[in-house]
């Protein structure tokens, strides 16, 4: 695990202390060691986080044994022994113990197909030094992140957005439609960022750099790739093959020359994982849970039970809410483009238990999306239904003189089936903007054609399911899903633990996204993840083999922020700064009647607009903080 950064020069010449620049900017990401690479075209910096083959062997940038090509890599292949035995029978001798050695004499063996069989998380650099181009490889779910920055001089990469802008002659300037996307789901989706001039790479893709600039760019993976035209029906079978998936994968990834922990909340998801750890390790495995001193409903307990239960050694930070206050926005802070999931703040504490006593951490991202968890799933499957759409069309009115969990019912069922069904729903599950409401509220030319087009999603979904003719046609609740896993997954989820956990130098991993966990969940049929309302039904089956169900006979909570109530009280002073007239009109974003008649409302008891409400605080406060006002 490390941060990444590099410069492919088109024009002009290298300057070594932009590199070193860069590198630093992420020593967070690897504070054990450093190293660097330059020719006359590329140069490349490395901060190495050491958690496979501690010695210098697998120090890094490495270059290949027959000296032309060089790597620079963030991540981890958890196959490597497997695929390392592979060149040792082809005749490839390795000199180090590490999975980074494995991808470089792996790609320079066997070629670029050897990536697709490479399990893992990994964002890659991989320099061909005599024909001087570069190969930027990002894993197939997202999992780590890598930015490409482009302009007419240069290509530069690195693994957080702090380092591109870094540069000293970078020409960044905000993605106005970027925004639009951000109000609308609370993250700013693949391939887009903050800037008009750095993209993500897509997760699945390799972008292949020359002299001339960017050359190609080619997928390795698909999601759809992964579906097959028969889904697997049988409950018992499905039942036993998850418990084998669950327990190869959680081996795998449990492979470290340094310790391990897993991150428990006490529900299913961080449950099985630590089940799984402890009775495929063969050792007491270390859990982390943090809980909230002055709430009632605290779920540390519960997180306590299933460790008792489980047999670890369980670690609890218990806080109070002006500790968690006074890191609101240093949490924020810690992404580099806006944000607007407050999770961030448990997940920074969680992490920063876990790096007392450990190095590396499993967790339970992935399930809610494989298994369908999500409120989403099941509104997705209702709104499809003609009969249902009629009959609640009567109730819309009164629905909306009710509560708040009501209001948002009925801009669900307000939605029309458009191109943007997928995210429209995953946007009122969550109460942002909807792309009418965003349309009001913007200033400008701020229309995004990522809103238009349904996220990418819609685009690209029948070429995926229909890779080489043999897969199916998706239920309302598998697209759902498969919007989750290509965008709220990476974009926010993964992006959330991946800055956490890389703020208190330590690696986080996620054994659900497992590549043969993954393929098999993609094709289980949903009534064997969604049953007589029960989500996620094959999951707890398994894991209710293993633990007393009542030890989750609760509704799902987990530590969570009570932002409607603070929002209102102790961080106040965030709303009153960041959504104050002058702050609206000098950042020139939004209709600044509209936000004020907003926060007059949420204060008046319209606790469902809390979402929009912070939304707009972590975008202002951005937009402070980096300077970027338009004119």
């Amino acid at each position: 695990m490390c941060g990444i950064a590099g410069i492919f020069q088109l024009k002009g010449l290298l300057d070594s202390a932009t590199i070193h620049t860069m590198a630093d900017c992420q020593a967070h990401r690897g504070p054990d060691d450093s190293g660097y690479y330059k020719d006359n075209s590329y140069q490349t910096g490395h901060r190495r986080l050491s958690i496979i083959d501690l010695t210098k062997r697998a120090a890094q940038p490495m270059k290949s044994k027959c000296g032309r090509y060089v790597i620079t890599y963030n991540g981890e292949i958890y196959n490597y022994k497997e695929l390392g035995a592979e060149l040792l029978d082809s005749g490839v001798q390795l000199q180090s113990e590490s999975d980074t050695e494995v991808i470089l004499e792996g790609v320079a063996h066997f070629g670029w197909e050897f990536i697709t069989r490479m399990n893992g998380m990994f964002s890659i650099a991989y320099y061909d030094i005599p024909n001087s181009q570069l190969h930027l490889i990002r894993d197939r779910f997202g999992i780590k992140p890598l930015f490409v920055y482009v302009d007419q001089h240069k290509i530069a990469f690195a693994s957080e957005l702090k380092a591109i802008e870094s540069i000293p002659d970078n020409q960044l300037s905000i993605d106005q439609k970027s925004i639009a996307d951000f109000l609308h789901t609370g993250f700013i989706p693949t391939p887009n960022t903050i800037y008009k001039e750095i993209k993500k790479i897509v997760p699945g893709e390799r972008l292949v750099i020359g002299k001339q600039g960017i050359i190609n760019t080619i997928p390795f993976h698909r999601l759809g790739q992964s579906v097959v035209k028969e889904k697997i029906t049988d409950e018992q079978q499905a039942t036993e093959r998850l418990d084998e998936l669950l327990s190869k994968s959680v081996s795998l990834q449990l492979r470290s020359d340094v310790p391990c922990g897993i991150f428990l909340s006490g529900g299913i998801d961080s449950s099985t994982i630590a089940f799984k750890a402890a009775q495929v390790s063969g050792k007491k495995i270390d859990t982390f849970t943090i809980g909230n001193k002055e709430v009632v409903s605290d779920e540390s307990r519960f997180a306590k039970k299933v460790a008792n239960a489980i047999g670890t050694n369980h670690h609890e930070l218990i806080i109070g809410e002006s500790d968690i206050i006074g890191l609101i926005e240093d949490g924020i802070d810690t992404y580099d483009e806006p944000l607007a999931d407050a999770s961030i703040i448990p997940t920074l504490l969680v992490s920063g238990l876990a790096r007392q006593y450990v190095k590396v951490v499993l967790s339970g991202e992935g399930a809610d999306e494989l298994f369908m968890g999500y409120g989403a799933h099941k509104w997705s499957k209702r709104l499809r239904n003609p009969l249902f759409r009629n009959l609640s069309a009567l109730s819309i009115p009164a629905l909306k003189s009710l509560s708040s969990r009501y209001v948002r019912i009925a801009e669900l069922l307000s939605l029309q089936n458009s191109r943007g069904f997928n995210d429209h729903i995953f946007s009122q599950e969550q109460y942002f903007f909807t792309s009418k409401e965003i349309d009001l509220l913007l200033k400008k030319d701020f229309s995004s054609d990522t809103l238009k087009q349904g996220f990418r999603f819609e685009q690209r979904i029948q070429e995926e399911l229909y890779f080489a003719g043999t897969a199916r046609d998706l239920s309302a609740s598998e697209e759902q899903a498969f919007f989750d896993l290509e965008h709220y997954l990476p974009d926010d989820l993964l992006t959330k633990i991946d800055r956490a956990t890389m703020k208190h130098s330590i690696e986080a991993r996620v054994p659900f996204l497992d590549n043969e966990l993954v393929s098999f969940a993609l094709n289980l049929d949903d009534k064997l993840k969604i049953k007589g309302g029960n989500s996620k039904y094959i999951l707890k089956k398994v894991l209710f083999s293993h633990l007393d169900p009542a030890l989750f006979d609760r509704p799902k909570s987990g530590f969570s922020i009570p932002l409607v109530r603070w929002l209102k009280s102790d961080l106040k002073y965030l709303v009153e700064k960041y959504l104050s007239d002058e702050m609206i009109r000098k950042a020139n974003l939004v209709d600044p009647e509209y936000v004020t008649r907003m926060v007059k409302e949420y204060h008046s008891g319209m606790n469902h607009l809390f979402n929009r409400v912070w939304a707009l605080v972590v975008l202002h406060r951005w937009m402070e903080r980096k300077g970027g006002f338009i004119s």
